[in-house]
């Protein structure tokens, strides 16, 4: 007894063009995800670092205020500029401020700051250890942008690493 199905009793399946589409259409939407989440990671860490920037320049301005315009002194040793490393600046240093702590990125080793009193510089260098994705960079760059002129903010990069250069003081120029 050979039965014949009518159209409503036929099976119903997808076909292999179908399932392809669907896949396409899926892939699309995870790779643009994929780009977004990685955008708003470094938006992210990169606000992170423009915050402890923030909180550098606030402390300096404000011993500098009560200090006669005069800039507090490095610590005795250069690689160790961080805002709680100088004695003068603890008082204006947030309660258990640490420099290293706060910071969430693992791509920036460090922020630190200095005073060249030959040159009047007042800065505060942000050192990223990156290969070849300067996105991070470029997004603190543009976050810092956003609440200070342009010219204080100058990037470089050495060998593998790069430099935000965040300046309070340039030359003649002083930053307030």
């Amino acid at each position: 007894m050979d039965k014949k199905l009518s159209c409503k009793e036929t099976k119903k399946a997808f076909s292999v063009l179908e399932l392809m589409v669907v896949l396409a259409i899926i892939s699309m939407v995870i790779g643009t995800m994929k780009v977004h989440i990685k955008h708003r990671k470094f938006q992210a860490e990169a606000k992170n670092i423009v915050e402890i920037a923030k909180i550098y320049e606030t402390a300096v301005l404000m011993y500098c205020i009560r200090h006669g315009g005069k800039y507090p002194a490095l610590s005795s040793t250069w690689s160790e500029n961080h805002l709680e490393s100088i004695a003068a600046l603890k008082p204006y240093c947030p309660t258990g401020f640490n420099t290293k702590e706060m910071i969430k990125s693992k791509k920036c080793k460090d922020i630190t700051y200095f005073y060249m009193e030959i040159f009047d510089w007042v800065l505060f260098n942000i050192f990223i250890e990156l290969e070849d994705e300067p996105e991070l960079v470029d997004e603190i760059k543009r976050q810092l942008c956003e609440f200070v002129e342009t010219k204080r903010v100058e990037t470089t990069k050495q060998s593998g690493a790069f430099s935000v250069t965040f300046y309070i003081q340039q030359w003649d120029k002083i930053y307030i």
